[in-house]
């Protein structure tokens, strides 16, 4: 049986995600440490998922800490979505998982990213292949295992996934014919 290029990409990725999800299988049941006591532990901001207006109106919602609070809107209602999924707990396993399904989105917008970038640099039979290499090396890349294991580093992932989702709806003409490259 002779298998389609198409097909072969898509084994591979499955093999990359197998890869990655035997990488970070440990990770899911990491507690909250350092800055996620006052990020998460103690900031009774994200404890309530009705004061979602107040964190992009509010930067004191971010952290406990008079010092640390930043404007991250984002981020802390992505804390508070976490914590309402956990049942109203600390449980920092639907953390690590919800942060893990967004890096896992980067990683497929940057196959795609990546692959449009290689075919207008060149047309090649391996172009495809090049680029879900160079998407392998990044996701598996032990540089991404403390903004992807600590929770209070997920505003740094995540506007990463952002300024990837950007360069991919840019290099798509008709997204960026309607600006939706401004969205992320």
């Amino acid at each position: 049986m002779i298998l389609t290029k198409n097909t072969n990409i898509l084994l591979l990725g499955l093999i990359i995600l197998a890869l990655l999800g035997f990488s970070y299988s440990n990770h899911f049941n990491n507690g909250f440490y350092f800055d996620d006591s006052h990020v998460i532990v103690s900031n009774g901001a994200i404890k309530d998922l009705g004061n979602w207006v107040s964190f992009f109106t509010d930067p004191t919602t971010f952290s406990s800490l008079p010092a640390n609070q930043a404007y991250r809107p984002l981020v802390t209602l992505m804390d508070a979505f976490d914590y309402w999924m956990a049942g109203n707990e600390l449980n920092p396993v639907y953390f690590h998982i919800h942060i893990f399904f967004w890096y896992l989105v980067q990683c497929v917008l940057l196959f795609f990213l990546f692959k449009n970038i290689i075919y207008h640099a060149t047309q090649h039979k391996w172009s495809d292949y090049i680029a879900l290499f160079a998407v392998g090396w990044y996701a598996l890349h032990a540089a991404n295992a403390e903004t992807i294991n600590y929770v209070s580093a997920r505003s740094d992932s995540f506007s990463t996934l952002c300024i990837v989702a950007t360069l991919a709806l840019y290099q798509n003409r008709k997204s960026r014919k309607y600006f939706c490259y401004l969205i992320p």
